[in-house]
């Protein structure tokens, strides 16, 4: 008996500042029909990688011109509202209005949190060491799967259970309110592309920063 693998019909495009110019081309060059096309921005993270990429980070005036080319992709659909929310959503400006005036968006977090409550995240290097996190960000380590037997290893992930997102990424760093944040870190004339999760991650990240610096 034979089985066909069903083909993937998603291409997702992170759109850059260096990848705008060539974003629609290269779609419309691979000529896939049927294939749902998420053009979506990337949520920062709070590393060195993150901070090497945030250069790249996109602006409404970057994007602006996309708006109506992507309009005319019918398989755009279901990233298109994000897309035509700006700039009165989404931008940094936006995020600082709504810090310091008591209405941040807390339900991209919530429903994370929500999602992941019941979930141990592990991350197996290449030399079999099993650490609680996620991929470039690991804290707890679980012991090594060829030198501990997987059993053993699995056991202690299962024993230690979950930790919220802030303890992965900031450990036992005190956060400060998103009030505070905004105000310190905040740049109420940017108009950078994120979503609430990713820019409440810069400032914290950037609060961490200088604070390093001080001491």
């Amino acid at each position: 008996m034979s089985y066909t693998l069903p083909v993937p019909r998603f291409l997702y495009v992170v759109v850059t500042v260096k990848s705008i110019p060539g974003t629609l081309r290269v779609v419309k060059r691979f000529g896939m029909k049927n294939f749902q096309r998420f053009f979506c921005l990337y949520g920062f993270t709070p590393n060195a990688r993150g901070r090497h990429s945030e250069p790249l980070r996109p602006e409404w005036r970057d994007v602006e011109p996309l708006i109506a080319k992507l309009d005319a992709i019918p398989e755009t659909c279901n990233w298109r509202r994000f897309w035509h929310e700006l700039p009165q959503k989404h931008t940094e400006s936006r995020y600082v209005e709504q810090a310091l005036s008591g209405t941040w968006p807390d339900e991209d977090k919530a429903q994370y949190e929500e999602a992941h409550r019941n979930m141990v995240s592990l991350v197996c290097r290449p030399n079999l060491d099993v650490y609680y996190g996620f991929a470039g960000q690991y804290t707890n380590h679980y012991g090594n799967l060829r030198r501990d037997g997987v059993d053993e290893v699995l056991s202690r992930a299962m024993s230690a259970g979950t930790f919220s997102y802030d303890e992965v990424w900031f450990g036992d760093m005190q956060i400060p309110p998103i009030e505070e944040l905004a105000t310190r870190f905040g740049d109420a004339g940017s108009q950078r592309i994120h979503d609430s999760f990713s820019i409440r991650d810069w400032w914290i990240d950037s609060a961490r920063r200088a604070d390093r610096q001080r001491r």
